[in-house]
């Protein structure tokens, strides 16, 4: 059996042979039965939501949620953007309005989705911070998760910094 899991999740799970707990989707049909795997309920959430679109299935949702994080999803889609959506691969414009208008009335879902990803603006800024450092968003985001998880109101340079010797080690 295959577990599905999004660019995002991928880049961030432990080496193999480690112990790692994923929220799970199960997607069964009458053919075939499929699990998709994800660290963050946040990212379920948004996935589930995308699930929902007419026309989207769950591997278009993966995708998505593999160039997009639930927060950057959800932002994009309380934007009314959809030029966010045409950039993953095999979303055209349709289907990107298509999100935008049948996911927008979910607005509470939407914040549910987002407030799952980093705490608070600081880790957001350090994040962007380490990103503009050349790291990636999964290696940046993984530093904040495990450094600053606990303690997300913490000054912005020494976000920084205990990210910075986090991701040397």
């Amino acid at each position: 059996m295959e577990l599905w899991v999004s660019r995002q999740t991928l880049a961030v799970l432990p080496p193999v042979g480690s112990e790692v707990r994923l929220f799970v989707h199960e997607v069964l049909k009458e053919d075939s039965f499929q699990l998709f795997g994800f660290l963050e309920q946040a990212e379920r959430r948004m996935f589930r939501l995308f699930l929902k679109v007419s026309g989207l299935g769950p591997k278009l949702a993966l995708s998505i949620l593999s160039h997009k994080t639930p927060a950057q999803a959800a932002h994009a889609i309380l934007a009314m953007d959809p030029k966010a959506f045409m950039e993953v691969p095999g979303i055209g414009r349709k289907m990107a309005e298509r999100i935008l208008l049948e996911l927008k009335g979910l607005v509470g879902q939407l914040e549910l989705a987002m407030s799952g990803g980093l705490p608070d603006e600081t880790l957001h800024e350090v994040v962007v911070a380490l990103k503009g450092l050349g790291f990636s968003h999964a290696e940046a985001q993984k530093a904040c998760r495990e450094v600053l998880g606990d303690q997300p109101s913490i000054p912005l340079e020494e976000g920084i910094l205990r990210a910075l010797r986090h991701l040397r080690h």
